[in-house]
């Protein structure tokens, strides 16, 4: 039970993310930021940040 709570709230942060990140990219396009050009890069991101949460879910309960 307690795995399936931490891959419900991985999922819901994942989304969150993603939703965020897509909703906001043309206004961060406008606004002149140096965005990355591969989507490796916000992969790698996620893929760190899902790792960070696993640690946490898992040594704090």
């Amino acid at each position: 039970m307690r795995a399936g709570l931490a891959l419900c709230d991985l999922v819901a942060i994942n989304s969150a993310f993603i939703g965020i990140y897509i909703q906001n990219l043309e206004a961060m396009r406008n606004a002149g930021l140096l965005l990355p050009s591969e989507p490796q890069v916000a992969l790698r991101f996620l893929m760190l940040f899902n790792i960070a949460a696993m640690t946490i879910f898992t040594f704090n309960g």
